[in-house]
């Protein structure tokens, strides 16, 4: 690890996305359904751990800002988060969709074919239970540049009040 990165690295960071990812899992696994736990934690585990990665992007971005122009920062941004992202995706995807060629897609998921197939592997893929909240990661870090410009061409405000809307619409 360098001097740098070490200076800047919490621990504490690293501690609390170790948790949130424990509780997503033990959402998922029904654990908790219907108590307390998984009514009032284990559901907004996974909206936590969105604060928290915009948490640590926004950090990301900010300590490299003052060192590169946007359009540098832009493809450090996508060379470091992309290919964490999105290669164990599409694993997964292959998998799945190779699991359920083996035992029988039709059956599975009458009617689907290979525009699914298609759709799933640009991340979109509802039919597939919890995959939204990759593509909500990879939508996210492909608009975060842009989001940054905005940011710092637009006033506070205005983008709360942009955030309001989008997130209440």
């Amino acid at each position: 690890m360098s001097e740098t990165h070490a200076a800047q690295h919490d621990p504490a960071i690293d501690v609390l996305k170790g948790l949130l990812i424990v509780l997503v899992i033990l959402a998922h696994s029904g654990l908790g359904q219907g108590s307390w736990l998984g009514e009032h934690l284990l559901i907004r585990a996974p909206f936590a751990f969105m604060v928290l990665f915009g948490v640590t992007s926004s950090l990301w971005w900010q300590h490299r800002a003052a060192k590169d122009s946007h359009r540098g920062l832009s493809r450090r941004w996508y060379a470091t988060r992309l290919p964490r992202l999105y290669p164990p995706f599409l694993l997964m995807i292959a998998c799945w969709w190779a699991l359920a060629s083996y035992f029988d897609l039709e059956r599975l998921l009458p009617g689907f074919g290979a525009p699914e197939v298609v759709a799933s592997f640009a991340a979109y893929a509802p039919w597939l239970g919890t995959t939204w909240f990759v593509t909500v990661l990879l939508v996210y870090v492909l608009l975060f540049p842009a989001l940054c410009a905005a940011a710092n061409r637009i006033s506070a405000p205005v983008l709360l009040v942009g955030a309001a809307f989008v997130t209440c619409s």
